[in-house]
């Protein structure tokens, strides 16, 4: 690389870091910022120069001691700082990252924002306890592995892990299983490969944050059929459940419509129960497993109508429940 171009990206390195709109640099103050970081030594009118050929060339958009007559300042990033802000906010409260491999990201998101961006971050970062992040440091290498398989369309196999006591990850090294990946998906906060096994028709999901020890193999993984539609499966596999969807009809109170929305999505056709005011009706196709989990904790504000027998198994639910909260 020559030393123009060296140069060039020192200046704009120097203003990515030190200078924002709230924080605006004079040519001298870039002149000792390149001297006490880099060891260059630059006069006035060389680096005039390259902050225009900079600018010109639209190599990054400079605001100008002309356009504001205060100094220089980088205006324009990759990333504004509001979306660097839910970017690494996201990243904290995915607990399936590790406490190292979130630091890594939000290092990576923060480099391309002014330091007092990430000085302000730090300090109204509201997720700070790292306690509940996953252990498994595995977790990108096994990413790049699904994605590889995906690609080539071949099976991978893998130990699936589970906390013990202790809170320690742990798996049967002689337990490997071999599947065909097909898609990664995200749901209920946590991360999901969707797959099948070579003799199985149903399609399986397998968190990734447990994945551990994956390998490629040479088999070919088994297409899905034409028409598959990735959407649809998901939004009926409540909770990633992965027993046969059904029609299920739901009457539930409006403080909670939020709730049935943000769940089942703005598809579903919803309409006023005909007798009781402040009451809804809708009609989903979802697991049965998922739903009566969903029911449960939404005890108070919504009713399984339909199937009879989902309805019967949350009664049976119920008082297994009030047996249990009744033994003295």
């Amino acid at each position: 690389m020559n030393e123009s171009r060296v140069f060039a990206l020192k200046i704009l390195a120097i203003l990515q870091k030190y200078s924002d709109e709230d924080h605006v640099l004079s040519n001298q103050q870039i002149q000792d910022l390149l001297l006490a970081n880099y060891d260059i030594k630059m006069d006035r009118k060389t680096l005039n120069t390259y902050l225009n050929i900079i600018n010109d060339e639209g190599i990054a958009d400079i605001s100008m001691y002309q356009d504001n007559r205060k100094g220089y300042y980088l205006i324009s990033r990759l990333f504004e700082k509001s979306e660097v802000q839910l970017l690494c906010q996201s990243i904290y409260s995915s607990h399936f990252l590790s406490a190292s491999l979130s630091d890594k990201l939000i290092s990576k998101l923060l480099s391309t924002q002014s330091k007092y961006v990430e000085k302000t971050f730090n300090e109204t970062m509201a997720q700070k306890n790292k306690a509940w992040k996953s252990e498994n440091k595995q977790f990108f290498h096994t990413i790049d592995i699904l994605l590889e398989a995906i690609e080539k369309k071949c099976a991978v196999t893998f130990n699936y892990a589970h906390y013990d006591i202790h809170k320690q990850l742990i798996f049967n090294k002689e337990q490997r299983y071999k599947i065909h990946p097909y898609y990664l998906v995200q749901s209920n906060n946590n991360l999901y490969l969707l797959c099948r096994t070579k003799n199985y028709q149903d399609i399986n999901a397998y968190r990734i944050d447990k994945i551990l020890n994956i390998e490629l193999t040479d088999e070919k993984a088994r297409p899905l059929e034409y028409g598959f539609d990735l959407h649809k499966h998901v939004k009926q596999r409540m909770y990633m459940y992965a027993d046969k969807p059904v029609m299920i009809t739901l009457r539930f109170h409006s403080m909670i419509l939020d709730d049935i929305i943000d769940m089942f999505g703005k598809e579903i056709i919803i309409q006023p129960d005909r007798e009781q005011k402040d009451l809804l009706i809708t009609r989903v196709c979802s697991s049965k497993k998922g739903m009566l989990y969903f029911a449960l904790q939404y005890l108070n504000n919504c009713e399984i109508l339909e199937p009879q027998e989902l309805r019967d198994e949350l009664i049976e639910c119920l008082h297994q429940g009030i047996d249990k909260y009744q033994k003295q």
